[in-house]
């Protein structure tokens, strides 16, 4: 990652430990230097970040060590997968929305928020947690990446200032 070439190399660990085995390490060519790979959770999948802005991204299959582009239109300031791996959840600073990118077919949603997101994290029961970095505390729950706005909870008060600071 340091070195920023564009390709990865994928190694198999499935027999890494069996003696008789040679390890295997695949060579996958990218268009675009490679920034950062992160894992998708419980998938077979990883996302590669191709740019410091993180606005040019490719999701890696490992069992078909193939890449498709993620095209999106600002910078990924936040983000996070959801616990199933189903999504990928994103946020721009400036942008009053939080994306959905469905990471069986790449297909893009997104959600309204009334106040600029600063974090996005997903819970481990499948909720989607906003925090607008407000100084009072305000923080948005969306109970699942398909939820409309009408089934959103706002939070505010000093309370849920600062709320997420021990996890970041």
């Amino acid at each position: 990652i340091a070195a920023k070439l564009t390709r990865v190399h994928v190694l198999d660990l499935d027999h890494i430990q069996d003696p008789l085995t040679q390890a295997s390490v695949h060579d996958i060519v990218l268009d675009k230097p490679v920034r950062d790979v992160v894992p998708v959770p419980k998938r077979n999948l990883a996302l590669v970040v191709h740019d410091d802005a993180r606005t040019v991204l490719g999701l890696l299959d490992l069992a078909t060590n193939s890449t498709s582009p993620l095209l999106g239109v600002g910078e990924l300031d936040s983000y996070d997968f959801t616990p199933d791996g189903l999504y990928l959840i994103g946020a721009t600073n400036g942008v009053a929305r939080i994306g959905f990118v469905s990471l069986d077919n790449l297909h893009p949603t997104d959600f309204r928020l009334d106040d600029l997101p600063a974090h996005v994290v997903a819970t481990a029961n499948g909720k989607i947690f906003v925090d607008h970095a407000d100084p009072f505390g305000r923080a948005t729950i969306i109970p699942s990446p398909t939820a409309t706005r009408a089934d959103a909870v706002v939070l505010a008060g000093f309370l849920t200032a600062d709320l997420l600071d021990e996890g970041l």
